[in-house]
């Protein structure tokens, strides 16, 4: 019940946090006068805030279920470092405080891991340095060590010279909803989510987040992975031209007008032909009257949803046509009911541009 809950609670926040994301996305690419860029900047920077607050809600739900899932997939683990430490150095740059980045020689480039929750990890540990660092430094040190033929073990470490914390802060860090003094969420801001779901999930990995502090000499947060050493790329798929998308016929299928909007939007951007439709059954009427290289299918419309058109478009023979979910719902069983009713691919809402345009384009390739 609870998961259903907060299911239905995701979806009616997702969906106007999708237009709000969105079209803040596309103003701020455009040229505008500078007070409104300004005034822009500031709607995504909130909108994204609150965006974050809802996953890690939904993320602790999952784990506190039981219902976290990790992949193990070849991931470049120097691209994500790279891409780590290029936004970690401009929040720094921000406040004036320096960044580091050590990595290991040794340190083989293709693991096998869940990127995506290895991110979400690293991100908050880093994005914790920075908030609680006023001066000094941050530090993002990964070592390597061989542990057997094809294994390695990695370590992970965060460090800072920020306010720090006393033994008895550290105690309690890693509880739901608790963050190390009851007016740090007044100062800093944050849900005191982070730290748990990051325990948790590294949990998840057979690991263990650890802490040293000391109050107003900073903090060390590290945990170790034994990761398989693979040369495989099953997740290196890069786009290799920006003319794929250009004259492409992709139909959009969703109830919500604001949402067809921002789709649309970005559509008219990447060059793309497009047509929008506002129901299941309107987007099998549309595609019996003309051809279409792609759809992007709504999953959660009255009367017939996109699951159901999905099912009912493969029945009528359109079986090559790739269909994208754009899901606005976050529990993790609906990949399995996507995939058995026909479609392709998914992506959540609010979407990221460059998420979308990379499964176009593969798709579309």
């Amino acid at each position: 019940a609870k998961m259903h809950f907060l299911s239905v609670m995701s979806h009616e926040i997702r969906t106007p946090l999708n237009a709000i994301i969105g079209l803040s996305n596309l103003v701020k690419n455009e040229d505008v006068p500078e007070q409104l860029k300004e005034n822009v900047n500031l709607i995504h920077f909130s909108s994204n805030n609150l965006f974050s607050i809802v996953n890690d809600i939904l993320d602790w739900s999952k784990i506190d279920s039981g219902k976290m899932a990790l992949e193990r997939i070849s991931m470049d683990i120097y691209k994500l470092v790279s891409s780590l430490s290029s936004s970690t150095r401009l929040l720094c740059e921000k406040k004036n405080i320096v960044f580091n980045t050590q990595i290991d020689p040794e340190l083989p480039r293709w693991v096998k891991s869940d990127v995506t929750r290895l991110t979400q990890i690293l991100n908050n540990l880093l994005h914790n340095a920075v908030k609680f660092t006023r001066e000094g430094e941050v530090s993002l040190i990964v070592e390597y060590e061989t542990i057997k033929e094809n294994w390695g073990r990695i370590s992970f470490e965060v460090k800072d010279t920020g306010i720090g914390m006393t033994e008895e802060q550290q105690e309690k860090i890693f509880d739901v909803f608790q963050q190390a003094d009851s007016d740090i969420t007044r100062r800093f801001g944050g849900s005191g989510l982070g730290l748990a779901i990051s325990k948790n999930l590294v949990n998840l990995m057979d690991s263990e987040l650890r802490v040293h502090s000391e109050a107003g000499k900073g903090s060390t947060f590290n945990f170790d992975l034994d990761l398989e050493i693979t040369e495989e790329r099953e997740n290196a798929d890069e786009i290799d031209s920006s003319e794929v998308l250009k004259g492409k016929r992709i139909l959009i299928v969703d109830d919500n007008h604001v949402n067809l909007v921002v789709a649309e939007n970005f559509m008219k951007r990447w060059g793309v032909e497009y047509e929008s439709v506002l129901s299941g059954q309107e987007a099998i009427d549309r595609i019996a009257e003309k051809a279409f290289d792609l759809i992007l299918m709504d999953l959660s419309m009255p009367e017939m949803d996109g699951y159901e058109a999905t099912e009912e478009i493969r029945r009528r023979g359109h079986v090559s046509i790739p269909i994208i979910a754009l899901t606005a719902s976050a529990l993790i069983k609906n990949r399995g009911k996507v995939f058995a009713s026909g479609m392709n691919d998914f992506e959540s809402k609010p979407f990221k541009p460059v998420s979308l345009y990379n499964k176009l384009v593969r798709h579309l390739r």
